[in-house]
């Protein structure tokens, strides 16, 4: 069990360097953000319409986020799937996360 439990307690330090590793890709390139915290970006997006919520619920997903990664590896890894093919589903999931933040700055302009 716990030789299968690693990805999880891999997310909890990356859970626990995520602002530090947040501030550093401040200066990067905007894609680079949305790739690494697709998630968080989201969270913090007016179009959602959460109203206050929208700036707490970045915060708590820039701590979630790697933990559910590693869950989700955890459950993959669990039922056989290669380590690989689980960490491609993550990557994966994350590239749809940088997909919806690509179409919601595609607005129109009628819109802006």
């Amino acid at each position: 069990m716990a030789a299968i439990g690693w990805p999880i307690a891999v997310g909890v330090v990356l859970a626990l360097m995520a602002p530090s590793l947040r501030e550093g890709l401040s200066t990067s390139e905007p894609w680079v953000r949305n790739l690494v915290f697709p998630f968080v970006q989201i969270a913090g997006r007016t179009e959602l319409g959460i109203g206050d919520l929208s700036r707490t619920l970045p915060n708590l997903i820039l701590y979630l986020q790697f933990p559910f990664d590693g869950l989700i590896t955890t459950l993959n890894l669990k039922r056989g799937t290669k380590l690989t093919t689980s960490l491609l589903l993550v990557f994966f999931l994350h590239g749809i996360g940088a997909f919806v933040l690509w179409l919601l700055s595609q607005t129109p302009a009628a819109q802006q």
